[in-house]
């Protein structure tokens, strides 16, 4: 992959937020960004931690040593 700084890589994830809303009405253009201890995670939308689906989904997605790396794995995420 190309490499682009990481603001580039905010805007490709930001848009590809604001096209999904466009195609379903429900991610409303927002991304969660998660920071842990050892990883990184992207989340498309808001995730519902408090009903615990969110929790679930977000300890299912793939965490990433870098920012970086997160952010392009969510842009090339289908």
């Amino acid at each position: 992959m190309i490499n682009f700084t990481l603001e580039e890589l905010m805007v490709m994830a930001s848009r590809k937020a604001e096209e999904a809303d466009l195609k379903v009405n429900a991610v409303n253009g927002h991304l969660t960004i998660f920071k842990f201890t050892t990883h990184w995670k992207i989340y498309p939308g808001t995730p519902d931690l408090d009903g615990g689906k969110g929790r679930k989904e977000i300890r299912e997605l793939q965490g990433f040593d870098t920012l970086e790396e997160a952010l392009k794995d969510y842009i090339l995420r289908d």
